[in-house]
């Protein structure tokens, strides 16, 4: 796959340097905010697959419930994301979207610890509500600023470039996060 990725990214420089069309413009990297931001999708995206891919499999084999009920109980991430989505860009008015990312990120992480620490040995849904409300707190502010940061990067004429590589940095983080929670999850477990 490595040698795959590098033979494509030198197809690609070839084909920029000789006026072509490629794919992908391999230049855009050299801005620090388009390959930052497109790094930071590619973890928050991650993390989010990984933790959607492993808790419903968790609720449904290890607390019984069933599928409506495992729905019910990530409500709390999917409204701290929804609602931190929409408040994002107006706390940039306020504070500048890096701490707000940065801040983001350290919610998710403490959101994993309450998850792993404070949940008990037998949880109930009402035992999950405080880590994924707080996970889905930080993924929020994270998702929304992330976002603005590769479209507003790119060079005039590239915002077709940047939403491409915007979609493909959340693509790859979402195949990452299943693939590593899927293969580090034991199914005798459940």
């Amino acid at each position: 796959g490595l040698v795959l990725l590098v033979l494509f990214v030198l197809w690609q420089r070839r084909l920029e340097r000789k006026d072509g069309e490629p794919l992908i413009r391999i230049s855009l990297f050299r801005d620090r905010s388009l390959s930052t931001g497109v790094s930071l999708a590619v973890v928050v995206n991650c993390v989010l697959a990984g933790l959607l891919f492993a808790l419903p499999l968790y609720m449904q084999k290890v607390m019984g419930l069933n599928a409506l009920q495992s729905g019910v109980g990530l409500l709390p991430l999917s409204i701290a994301v929804l609602m931190l989505s929409l408040a994002a860009p107006r706390l940039t008015e306020r504070i500048d979207a890096k701490y707000l990312v940065m801040a983001g990120y350290a919610i998710m992480a403490i959101g994993c610890l309450v998850l792993a620490i404070l949940t008990p040995a037998a949880p109930t849904r009402t035992d999950l509500i405080l880590g994924l409300a707080i996970i889905g707190t930080g993924t929020g502010l994270v998702i929304a600023l992330v976002a603005n940061i590769v479209m507003s990067s790119g060079p005039k004429g590239a915002a077709t470039d940047t939403s491409s590589l915007n979609a493909t940095g959340n693509n790859l983080g979402n195949s990452i996060g299943t693939a590593l929670l899927g293969a580090t999850v034991d199914s005798d477990e459940f």
